[in-house]
């Protein structure tokens, strides 16, 4: 762990200093179209808790130990695939969910759950998590491994301090989330007009500061479509070509973690560090 920290705050493992419990696996074919909800890897996330959601009969919840039921606000974590150390709190659409296999909730009563939240997210953490998950062809960070992660602690009432700055500026973020969402969601329907021919551009040229798009001219129309949209009746003037032939596509090599340093000349893109 990195000597920038204050000599007094105090450093232990995630187990010393926490409580994590991972869940176990549930088949797809015990399914069911309402229920209790199944608090998988891919409700990892602010954008995801309350997406894509599978559910099952309420007797496994009545079956369940309490400390693998899921309630508002617990941290969890993910520990395989491409969001290997992803992690995100309990959104009230998911409480109380049944926790899936290869997800971690991690809590404690020792600190401040919500320093320890961010502290996960720290540059630091995240570095740790991607050296102790990569080597495999799919990285997958062990519960041994987890449990082992060193966290800085600050005396409780600095951890308090901390939290409390860092939550309110984490209401701002979600408010320019949800904003953000709703522009990904004009942009995506604008996108099914154009790349279809559906809406086309006529008058002035395009003032890329307006919200309003429709009345403008593209001056220069597109003559390809990079796509194989079968079937699709094209605009006039406009082509299907594959893809290959007008995009160079690289794939990259694999890299023991053995060969991974704090310092280097280059950054190393893994699956999970590509991002929307």
């Amino acid at each position: 762990m990195s000597s920038k920290y204050p000599e007094e705050w105090e450093q232990k493992s995630l187990s010393d200093s926490s409580n994590i419990i991972t869940g176990k696996n549930y088949p797809s074919e015990n399914y069911t179209k309402e229920g209790t909800p199944l608090y998988r890897i891919s409700n990892i996330g602010s954008n995801n808790s309350g997406k894509e959601v599978k559910y099952l009969p309420r007797k496994y919840k009545d079956k369940t130990e309490s400390k693998k039921i899921l309630n508002e606000k617990d941290i969890t974590i993910a520990l395989s695939g491409a969001t290997t150390g992803k992690n995100s709190k309990v959104s009230s659409e998911m409480s109380p969910s049944l926790l899936n296999q290869r997800v971690a909730k991690i809590s404690t009563v020792k600190h401040c759950e919500e320093y320890l939240y961010h502290f996960i997210n720290t540059k630091d953490f995240q570095h740790r998590v991607d050296i102790y998950a990569s080597g495999a062809a799919q990285d997958n960070l062990s519960l041994t491994d987890l449990r082992n992660m060193r966290v800085v602690y600050p005396p409780l009432s600095e951890q308090e301090r901390i939290a409390s700055v860092l939550y309110m500026v984490d209401q701002h973020v979600t408010k320019l989330d949800k904003r953000y969402e709703t522009l990904c969601e004009h942009k995506q329907a604008l996108m099914q007009d154009l790349l279809t021919g559906k809406k086309r551009f006529e008058g002035e040229s395009v003032n890329l500061n307006s919200s309003n798009f429709e009345g403008y001219r593209i001056d220069d129309k597109p003559s390809v479509v990079l796509a194989n949209w079968s079937g699709m009746k094209l605009p006039e003037g406009w082509s299907r070509q594959n893809i290959g032939k007008k995009l160079d596509i690289t794939t990259g090599n694999s890299f023991s973690s053995e060969r991974f340093d704090d310092e280097g000349e280059y950054i190393l893109i893994k699956n999970r560090t590509v991002k929307e």
